[in-house]
């Protein structure tokens, strides 16, 4: 399902003035920055890898056009659950930080502090990668390859209010899914910090504040601040109608409120942008899952019939990987399918 970790490092815009002696956000960076994330968030992806390939034309070497190009990879990968051209992604990654090595050379603070900041979202790309489709420990490592590029950044430059929203979504999400590692005093719990530096990017940073805001809204919903959430959602939602990626935190809150005829509601819209284009089916799934539950909940047998008789229409085309993935609810599914039908 569209998740935090499509969100949480996306160097994603809605700038506000661009200061004129900034000499790294060019008006043609700026403009590219600005509609490449709107077609993003709007799941507008086809639209957005033709406009990040024009851009690339332009220049092969340009490290924002490469962090860029691994970033629509990455969000198409967590929207549609799967892996796409793995080795095409990692060499965007890698290449974005060999052309940026040698740029912070002889670069003025403030350029060197954009640079981190590119470098910080590349690793972040690869974390999150890595904790999807790879290992944990190489997860790890990445997520604090991209800390110690944020933290140069600020060093660099501590105006670039753009960084806090890198490091406050790792010290948010690092602390909120250490577990035990925390409990255990291998991670401290900088939540609160890490929810202070995202209120602050989303404040202040130039080309940051929308990503931050929507950040805030998985950030929000873990705290149970779920009117907080709402309004970041419903802004979100007005600015980009086609975007699912917001509505998934918002019927996960529903759900787990037990709202169920507003999370039936939100799956079932869900739902309806998903059939157009299923992907692998892993989302479609994990909506008829929960609508099924939801109409259970309500005691609506006959709703949660349908809507788990569903998985007939479908199943026969899903992937080894994505049964053993989704196994327990696929068991559920046929449970409530076959106990209706008998």
């Amino acid at each position: 399902m569209g998740s935090f970790v499509c969100l949480v490092w996306l160097l994603a815009s809605h700038a506000g003035a661009q200061p004129p002696s900034d000499p790294f956000l060019t008006n043609e960076r700026r403009r590219f920055l600005l509609e490449v994330q709107r077609l993003l968030f709007d799941d507008q992806f086809h639209a957005a890898d033709a406009l990040i390939s024009r851009y690339r034309s332009t220049d092969t070497n340009d490290p924002t056009g490469l962090l860029f190009a691994a970033g629509s990879l990455m969000t198409q990968m967590t929207d549609r659950e799967e892996e796409i051209t793995p080795d095409y992604f990692k060499s965007l990654v890698d290449s974005c930080l060999d052309i940026t090595k040698p740029m912070l050379e002889g670069a003025t603070p403030r350029e060197q502090a954009w640079l981190h900041l590119i470098r910080g979202h590349a690793h972040a790309y690869r974390s999150l990668y890595s904790s999807r489709f790879g290992s944990f420990t190489a997860a790890i490592d990445h997520g604090f390859d991209a800390k110690g590029e944020y933290e140069r950044g600020l060093k660099a430059d501590s105006t670039l209010y753009d960084l806090y929203f890198g490091l406050g979504s790792f010290h948010y999400w690092k602390s909120a899914k250490a577990g035990i590692l925390r409990w255990i005093g291998l991670f401290r719990n900088d939540k609160a910090k890490g929810i202070r530096e995202l209120q602050l990017a989303a404040d202040s940073s130039l080309v940051s504040r929308e990503a931050a805001r929507n950040a805030l809204i998985w950030v929000y919903f873990d705290n149970d601040k779920f009117e907080q959430a709402q309004e970041l959602v419903d802004s979100a939602l007005a600015h980009y109608p086609n975007g699912r990626t917001f509505l998934w935190p918002l019927a996960q809150a529903q759900y787990e409120r037990k709202e169920y005829l507003a999370a039936i509601t939100t799956y079932g819209e869900l739902r309806r942008r998903l059939e157009r284009q299923p992907g692998n089916y892993y989302n479609l799934i994990e909506c008829d899952y929960y609508l099924t539950k939801c109409h259970a909940e309500l005691d609506q047998e006959e709703q949660a019939k349908l809507a788990a008789m569903k998985l007939a229409d479908y199943y026969a085309d899903l992937t080894k990987s994505v049964r053993e993935r989704q196994n327990g609810n696929l068991s559920y599914l046929k449970k409530v399918a076959k106990r209706n039908r008998s």
